[in-house]
């Protein structure tokens, strides 16, 4: 039944329900929306409830606009334009707080102890006509995402609380409906334990960190035992084949060049010059055999280092070929690692070999750059080049000196580039000082 402002009143078994005009257009829009309603019932002097059987209908509205209810006990009339209003905003009130067991004073900016996760708040309003009807929502933020309706309790309760500040809000209505929007809050705070300290995290943080830390160096260092011994093996095996061609190969050559020496010293003077020759050329490789046993067994550089290896090495050749040779040193020179000016010291030899031997110079020079990321080594002839097929195939088959030095570059973790042409052969090996990851490389000596 409507009445005359079109509100919609209804008689049932819990009183007499009424519904504004404006409610039942957001329901109409709305089929979600919760409709808010007003209620008559024993608490306004009502009687009885509506029968379920007769009479029918049990709710008429008159001419005058009264408005005409039956129930199972009597018949109410009234007029709702009359009916008294309450437009008194209710005053709100945060009574107590209760946590762990203990009642804490209602104060702002109280302080819980450490561990607090539940606690409750009591709050109430004052309404002098009817108590009973007064609604109550509140909101704990940070907590909660949007008010809560109280549902007839004047509590709240919230457990699984961590530690930090708080505010708790609580806004109530009259038994018309009129809102204290204002309402009360109360500010707390729960107190951190030790271990729900920030700093506390920050060293557990730093703590982890540190493991991790400490298992990386461990396993760093697993794997330098590990290199170290596969390294030591190397040599052992290196020195076992450097004992073995000692011990034969030289010593036979040896033994030869000793009887062809004898015989020759048998001869006329006019019939050894040819002999002679050919013991000389004997006795150099001899030497070359004993400077590659050197290297074999980790020798290490005389006292001038690489340049002057280099300058023993290159200055024979030079006086069998008659061609000009030259080491030229650039920059500040910096100590190698023994094993790796061993290998640089090879990759270089082989250079110069294959120029004197097969590029018929006229001058060969050897080139060393000390810069601060690297040891360039250049390695210039003004021969007559390297053939093409080999440069495409990397070497002549059977023969294994360019890839023993590209396979030697590799091994220190230098690059070897090759440029040849008509005009010469270039060959430049770079070692670097500091490796990828930016620690001290393989190519020059840490600590110094």
């Amino acid at each position: 039944m409507f009445a005359r402002d079109g509100t919609l009143w209804m008689n049932g078994g819990a009183g007499l329900s009424a519904i504004a005009p404006a409610e039942l257009r957001r329901a109409a829009a709305d089929p979600a929306h919760r409709v808010r309603f007003e209620r008559l019932d024993y608490r306004d002097g009502l009687v009885g409830t509506a029968s379920a059987i007769t009479p029918l209908p049990s709710a008429i509205r008159a001419t005058d606009g009264t408005l005409w209810f039956s129930t199972m006990a009597s018949v109410f009339a009234f007029d709702p334009a009359q009916l008294p209003r309450n437009a008194l905003v209710p005053p709100v009130y945060v009574t107590a707080l209760k946590a762990g067991g203990q009642a804490w004073p209602a104060r702002q900016g109280v302080l819980l102890p450490p561990h607090t996760s539940a606690l409750e708040v009591e709050f109430t309003a004052l309404s002098y006509r009817s108590a009973e009807r007064v609604g109550f929502r509140y909101q704990l933020e940070g907590v909660d995402h949007g008010w809560q309706e109280a549902q007839g309790r004047r509590a709240a309760h919230y457990t699984n609380l961590a530690p930090g500040r708080y505010r708790f809000r609580v806004i109530a209505s009259n038994d018309d409906g009129v809102w204290n929007e204002q309402g009360a809050a109360l500010s707390f705070e729960i107190a951190p334990s030790l271990t729900q300290t920030l700093w506390f995290r920050v060293l557990c943080a730093l703590g982890v960190a540190l493991a991790l830390w400490l298992l990386h160096r461990m396993r760093l260092r697993r794997v330098a035992r590990g290199l170290a011994a596969r390294i030591n093996e190397r040599h052992a095996e290196r020195e076992r084949i450097a004992r073995e061609l000692h011990d034969t190969l030289l010593q036979s050559i040896q033994g030869l060049i000793l009887k062809m020496t004898a015989a020759v010293h048998r001869l006329r003077d006019g019939e050894r010059e040819p002999l002679e020759a050919a013991l000389d050329q004997a006795n150099r490789v001899l030497a070359e055999g004993r400077d590659r046993v050197a290297g074999l067994r980790g020798e290490a550089l005389p006292a001038g280092g690489l340049a002057q290896a280099i300058s023993s090495q290159g200055e024979p050749l030079a006086r069998d070929h008659g061609v000009r040779f030259s080491v030229v040193t650039e920059g500040t020179s910096m100590p190698l690692d023994d094993a790796v000016a061993q290998e640089a010291l090879a990759i270089v030899r082989e250079a110069v070999w294959n120029a004197f031997a097969h590029a018929q110079p006229r001058s060969v020079s050897v080139t060393l750059c000390h810069a601060p990321a690297e040891l360039r080594i250049a390695v210039v002839d003004d021969g007559r080049g390297m053939p093409r097929e080999i440069v495409d195939e990397g070497g002549r088959s059977g023969h294994w000196g360019i890839p023993g030095m590209r396979e030697r570059a590799l091994k220190i973790g230098a690059t070897l580039s090759l440029a040849t042409s008509a005009q010469g052969t270039v060959w430049t090996l770079r070692v670097p000082c500091r490796d990828s990851s930016g620690k001290p490389g393989m190519g020059f000596a840490t600590g110094v």
